[in-house]
């Protein structure tokens, strides 16, 4: 792996027209092992391991010139000799998908135009937007899968384990983080809760530090076909908690016509509350679960900036 790591630190090793190896770990368990020291790694090397795994700005593959050629071959003196139907065939497939289009447009000699858009891109989302950086690559897989080569497919899919691993974490650092969650105020928990969700796509605000009406936050989401009201109860608890407040929560929920309430909190659940909410419309969410979410809609750098995620936050209706 240290020689592809070495590659992969210097940029003139980055071509236009690169090679299906250069652009994956080498083996699955070269990633592990790059994976487990990855908090140890310093920044510069693994973003140059995602920019090599993300595809350079405008490329081609070796691939792409050997898969028209065996299959698509563009000479038009060929096509002739073809039956009628080849020759319909193979001049629909070139005026056909865009991907298609594209190579040929490539491999007839125009230089500007490459059939991989570059993902290097999908860095800037990070390290305050991880879980979006992979669903992202996700698209990208979805949109292009059928004509990725397996190396190409490879690559990305190494290229959101790094992302997941560096910047969203590992189980066993959770917990850990779990505790910071009681080193801030009650009222400053509730705020970073709202925070969360604000990060998730809802319009959200927390409620008045007294007089809440059973809730510490309300969440909304507008979009046609997903309209939702979401009522927040973020407990700062140490001990696990029990069935009450699920309850209390789905009669706020039905008492306010909301879609559901999510309860928070930065300890644990009793198996009393969680089937208590297995039949009700409350989500839980423990303390470790909180972390993850936090971790991968906020980035992993969050408790950095814990002083400013607990601010008051301004209503946003």
């Amino acid at each position: 792996m240290q020689d592809w790591l070495d590659s992969v630190m210097d940029p003139s090793k980055l071509r236009r027209d690169v090679g299906l190896t250069d652009l994956k770990f080498p083996t699955d368990e070269s990633l592990d092992e790059f994976n487990q020291a990855i908090r140890s790694r310093s920044e510069e090397e693994v973003i140059a391991v995602l920019d090599r795994l993300l595809l350079p700005n405008m490329c081609a593959v070796q691939h792409d010139e050997l898969f028209w050629r065996a299959n698509y071959d563009p000479d038009l003196e060929e096509i002739e000799a073809n039956s009628e139907e080849e020759r319909a065939r193979k001049i629909s497939f070139m005026k056909g998908p865009r991907y298609a289009s594209t190579r040929q447009r490539f491999l007839l000699g125009n230089d500007r135009i490459f059939p991989w858009e570059g993902l290097t891109w999908i860095r800037r989302l990070l390290p305050d937007r991880p879980a979006l950086a992979i669903q992202a690559l996700e698209a990208y897989l979805t949109a292009n899968f059928w004509n990725l080569p397996d190396d190409l497919i490879h690559g990305l899919s190494d290229a959101q384990a790094v992302i997941r691993a560096r910047y969203i974490g590992f189980p066993e650092e959770f917990e850990g983080r779990r505790e910071i969650f009681y080193d801030i105020a009650p009222r400053e928990f509730e705020f970073l809760v709202v925070r969360l969700y604000e990060s998730m796509g809802y319009e959200a605000e927390a409620t008045p530090a007294t007089g809440d009406g059973g809730k510490d936050g309300i969440c909304y989401l507008r979009h046609v076909g997903r309209r939702e009201k979401v009522l927040l109860e973020a407990k700062q608890y140490k001990d696990s908690v029990g069935p009450p407040l699920v309850r209390e929560l789905h009669g706020t929920v039905s008492l306010e016509r909301a879609n559901r309430g999510v309860l928070i909190a930065a300890s644990t659940f009793t198996n009393a509350a969680r089937k208590t909410a297995d039949n009700s419309m409350v989500e839980l969410i423990d303390g470790q679960q909180l972390a993850v979410l936090l971790n991968e809609h906020i980035g992993y750098t969050w408790p950095a900036r814990l002083e400013y995620l607990v601010r008051e936050t301004t209503p946003s209706r």
